[in-house]
């Protein structure tokens, strides 16, 4: 399977002209690990039957599809690609509502984890941009205050989302929810794209402010990014005041854009350092609110692990 993501990667360059072909191949034989997985599990673990007839059938339909794209020429191929995914995406979900996967629920602390890793990789990204900057521009004090910045802001990304992370065993209730998995997209987009914006800020460090360009890449990964985890709390925080959250991150998103308007005004320093300001206001909430809520849940938590124990038995 990591040779297959390996193939695809060497094709994205050309995923949409003429390495399609070469790009749909790799995804179906990365589907078709996964799919010999289920079938081993289905042959050795009766209980599970029920999933793996559920994930064998709509994978099974979805890399069908894909299979079929290298035959067709774009742009036929790129909509039976948007179809096979639908069907991927559409599986866990006809699962979860029809009560198969209700018997099976996640791990409320393997789940974050293992999503954990792969967003820890996606910000070790930007702080590369960071770095990808730094390369292209004088050492003056303007680049490298902006640079200390934008690197501040990745650390208070990490701080808030691994904040959740930690507590997520204690205070989430993941059951077969296929939101939190889900979520995670725009998540890592919103993480890519800051990157970017932050790459490009360091650059125009010297210049009387941001480039359009580079203030609207900026602020639509932040509003992205604090969109995303709001919906990742609501989806999995037991008891989460939702009004509270709400005003939380809604007031982050509307100091950001604010932030980007005044951009055409402030220099790219001034810029960074009024959005580093809206993250680190965020991590003091989520200080308070992860303090806050455990203190609260935690006695709960306890109780409902001593009865699941009690049932086991």
């Amino acid at each position: 399977m990591m040779l297959a993501a390996a193939a695809m990667a060497v094709q994205i360059p050309a995923a949409l002209e003429e390495g399609s072909a070469g790009f749909a191949a790799a995804y179906v034989c990365a589907r078709a690990v996964l799919l010999l997985f289920y079938i081993g599990v289905r042959l050795t673990i009766p209980e599970a039957r029920g999933v793996t007839s559920l994930y064998l059938t709509g994978f099974g339909i979805g890399a069908a599809l894909w299979a079929i794209s290298i035959l067709v020429p774009p742009p036929g191929r790129f909509a039976l690609w948007t179809l096979g995914l639908a069907v991927d995406f559409a599986t866990p979900w006809i699962g979860r509502h029809t009560g198969v996967l209700r018997r099976f629920p996640l791990d409320t602390s393997h789940l974050p984890e293992r999503f954990g890793l792969f967003t820890i990789i996606v910000l070790g990204e930007t702080l590369l941009s960071v770095v990808s900057g730094m390369s292209k521009v004088d050492w003056r004090a303007g680049s490298v205050t902006t640079a200390v910045l934008a690197f501040g802001v990745a650390m208070c990304i990490w701080w808030i989302y691994f904040s959740f992370v930690e507590e997520a065993p204690f205070l989430c209730n993941l059951g077969s929810r296929q939101s939190y998995i889900y979520v995670h997209l725009p998540i890592v987009i919103g993480v890519v794209v800051i990157g970017i914006g932050m790459k490009y800020a360091i650059i125009e460090a010297s210049h009387p402010t941001l480039a359009p360009d580079t203030q609207l890449l900026t602020g639509a990964g932040i509003v992205l990014w604090i969109s995303a985890f709001l919906a990742l709390l609501i989806a999995s925080v037991q008891r989460l005041p939702l009004a509270r959250a709400a005003a939380v991150y809604g007031a982050a998103i509307a100091a950001t854009l604010l932030v980007i308007v005044l951009g055409t005004f402030l220099t790219p320093p001034l810029t960074l350092a009024c959005i580093l300001l809206v993250f680190f206001a965020l991590v003091l909430v989520d200080e308070y609110s992860w303090t806050y809520g455990r203190d609260t849940l935690l006695p709960d938590w306890r109780q409902k692990e001593s009865e699941d124990r009690q049932k086991d038995k």
